[in-house]
């Protein structure tokens, strides 16, 4: 079990590496274009374009960050509410369709970005499917991080890697 988690946790390290370097490469590219813009009248031809694809990556791949940590909104009053194993099942079956949505959201969104390989962006003119790559590949991870073990909380409710 200990391999396992130590498995998760490394991905989950590359996940937020790949989220880092996402922010970081959007707000270079976004710096950019402002200084090519005003002050040499050249805006970088598709930077908004793929500005946006990263925050489309960004979005998907948070929200598989999000399924692992458990940050996502939920309202738990009624699991709380219910005796012992009342609440526990209620919290499995809840789980249990947020994982049915996710391979929905795999199987779909891998369709689509295939469906669209043939239409090219307007900027860049690179394939839109790659755009839509985002929907699977966050669906997947977060459906790699709901089955697998769960971060440790610490006293100050900071989630450990």
């Amino acid at each position: 079990m200990l391999m396992i988690s130590k498995m998760f946790n490394a991905l989950a390290g590359v996940v937020q590496t790949v989220m880092i370097l996402l922010l970081g490469a959007m707000t270079a590219t976004v710096m950019l274009q402002i200084v090519l813009r005003y002050f040499f009248e050249r805006p970088l031809a598709g930077g908004e374009e793929i500005t946006r694809y990263m925050f489309v990556y960004l979005i998907f791949i948070g929200a598989a960050m999000g399924v692992r940590t458990g940050i996502h909104v939920s309202i738990d009053v009624l699991v709380r509410r219910l005796p012992g194993g009342s609440g526990k099942l209620l919290a499995v079956i809840a789980q249990s369709i947020v994982g049915v949505f996710l391979i929905f959201l795999t199987l779909y969104g891998i369709q689509m970005s295939m469906n669209t390989m043939g239409q090219s962006s307007p900027a860049l003119g690179i394939p839109i499917g790659y755009a839509y790559f985002a929907i699977p590949l966050g669906a997947t991870l977060g459906l790699i991080f709901l089955i697998g073990p769960k971060p440790e909380k610490t006293a100050s409710n900071e989630v450990t890697a």
